[in-house]
């Protein structure tokens, strides 16, 4: 039975805390920062968890208010608290995370399964459309279900291209804005064009992927959708997916023998 975290039973004790998932170092940080701790340095723990820096052996010293990691030689504390044998929900019964929260998670993810090595632009691209081409389907059929999974999977695709390509929306430019009413035919002329300029080599990334994400946010309007809620929706479905690079694109565990 997992009990409730309470900080004043470790005072004075050489502790940390082990938390091996960017969604448990965050939930723990926020915890600190609840209490008024900051790093020792002085700054927020919500300016940065910093869990990037040794992933899933990040320990939280939070006592001293540092971090440090399970695998490093010589490291001496008394005690290794798992975050999983705590009780998180009672205080933080649901966790929604921001879009640029999200693109962290995306991108480690993306870095976790190889992309860097073994993905490719061109394999990305063929993701991309692939994923569109789904959006065009949804928005054919009325079909609300595959036009949220439509458009997480178009924005996650998108991202993990961009970061291949060293080229990166700025998303807070875009989000929210120029959103108006749009008929079924507008809206899936748009997301052709924007095919077709995501397939032509010479054509900028980053200028199709603004309009693409631009018209992304749009079609979530006309939907009354949460388009960071589409996108959390995708990062979900994903993020404990296995599989290999084939011939620079990801295929899922379960495709592999197909």
């Amino acid at each position: 039975m997992t009990n409730r975290f309470n900080i004043d039973d470790y005072k004075g004790q050489d502790v940390a805390m082990w938390c091996n998932t960017p969604e448990k170092a965050q939930t723990f940080v926020e915890h600190l920062s609840n209490l008024g701790k900051e790093w020792s340095s002085g700054e927020d723990y919500l300016d940065d968890n910093r869990w990037y820096e040794y992933n899933e052996q990040t320990l939280y010293y939070f006592n001293d208010d540092t971090f440090g990691s399970i695998g490093v030689t010589g490291v001496m504390t008394d005690v290794i608290l798992n975050f999983d044998d705590f009780d998180w929900a009672i205080d933080y019964p649901t966790k929604s995370w921001n879009l640029e929260d999200l693109n962290g998670l995306i991108l480690l993810w993306a870095k976790e399964r190889n992309f860097q090595t073994g993905g490719t632009i061109e394999g990305q691209t063929i993701k991309v459309l692939e994923e569109c081409a789904e959006l065009i389907q949804g928005i054919s059929k009325d079909n609300i279900n595959l036009i949220v999974d439509s458009i997480g999977d178009v924005y996650v695709s998108m991202l993990i291209r961009e970061w291949l390509a060293l080229e990166f929306v700025d998303e807070k430019l875009f989000e929210h804005k120029e959103l108006r009413s749009k008929t079924k035919v507008e809206m899936l002329n748009e997301l052709s064009e924007c095919m077709m300029g995501i397939s032509d080599k010479f054509q900028s990334i980053l200028g199709i992927h603004i309009r693409l994400f631009k018209l992304l946010n749009n079609i979530a309007y006309v939907y009354n959708l949460d388009f960071r809620e589409c996108v959390e929706c995708a990062y979900n479905e994903i993020k404990d997916r296995k599989g290999e690079m084939i011939k620079g694109m990801f295929v899922k565990e379960v495709d592999l023998c197909k």
